[in-house]
């Protein structure tokens, strides 16, 4: 090893062992990554774990665990800073669903530049808002319908970029962009062609960060997408681990006994015409695997 390494120390009862050995075996599948073994220790009833990683990819692992609900020990001003950023995030998160209903009375009035503002910064949710609000002056309305198209673009590409120049921002960019494929309103308003593209972004992320290979199944199982996203999530799911299926083995067991592949075989028949042969000999090679492992 010739990275310089730094260690990791979580504070875990028993039962989280599994999960803390899940978390560091998928991070393991990242070609540039370096480790240690972990190591165990007991004080009382409490588990410590402990291991080094390359300096690289430390912020990425503590955001793992810390996602994962794991007790990450601030040992260093560095985990400290990585730890108040993801505390921070995560009370913005619960503090923005605390905030007024859209369309509700209560909210701060809408400045006339807040349309070119949202568009701007990409949050085409705030245009939706005003569009629909009742007691918005009606030119502000048709500006902000006029500015939504722009505003999704700019969340699609702001939220695929940030994923490669941010390693905090993978899983958060991943979530978005589904949000953005899956979301009502944009379908209602004829903004699919914008959908599919941020699902197949969500999809491009997952392939270039291995460890979260995994996500790839959940797109194939989400009703709420477009179903050609559904079926390129299985294409690539299955074009990546059968490249090594002894590496991605837990992958591939999690989607043997959780793809739901009636479904995906419905949505299958629908936008076959969509792939080309190769394509479609993933799709079957791996509804046909996952058929084998249940005898259905």
């Amino acid at each position: 090893m010739n990275a310089k390494l730094e260690k990791i120390i979580i504070k875990i009862n028993n039962s989280e062992v599994e999960k803390i050995e899940a978390i560091i075996h998928k991070m393991a599948l990242i070609p540039s990554l370096e480790t240690t073994p972990l190591s165990y220790g007991k004080i009382g009833e409490e588990v410590i774990a402990s291991f080094d990683i390359d300096e690289a990819h430390y912020a990425m692992m503590v955001e793992k665990l810390f996602s994962s609900g794991l007790n990450v020990l601030p040992t260093n001003d560095k985990v400290t800073q990585i730890l108040e950023f993801l505390q921070g995030r995560q009370v913005g998160k619960a503090a923005a669903k605390q905030e007024n209903p859209l369309g509700s009375g209560n909210q701060a009035p809408i400045q006339a530049n807040s349309v070119e503002e949202f568009k701007k910064n990409g949050k085409y949710e705030e245009l939706i808002r005003i569009s629909k609000t009742l007691n918005v002056d009606p030119a502000l309305k048709s500006d902000a319908k006029k500015a939504l198209l722009d505003a999704v673009k700019k969340a699609i590409d702001n939220n695929y970029n940030y994923a490669f120049v941010n390693k905090y921002a993978v899983v958060q960019s991943v979530n978005n962009l589904i949000k953005i494929a899956s979301d009502l309103n944009l379908k209602t308003l004829n903004m699919q062609a914008l959908q599919k593209l941020a699902g197949e972004n969500a999809i491009n992320i997952c392939a270039n960060y291995l460890e979260q290979v995994d996500e790839l199944i959940k797109i194939c199982n989400d009703h709420h997408l477009p179903p050609s996203i559904n079926v390129k999530a299985a294409v690539k799911f299955w074009e990546l681990v059968t490249k090594d299926t002894t590496k991605f083995a837990m992958d591939i067991n999690v989607a043997a006994k959780t793809l739901n592949v009636r479904f995906l075989e419905n949505v299958f028949d629908v936008v076959k015409y969509e792939f080309d042969d190769s394509e479609k000999k993933y799709f079957t090679q791996f509804t046909e695997f996952v058929r084998s492992k249940r005898n259905i």
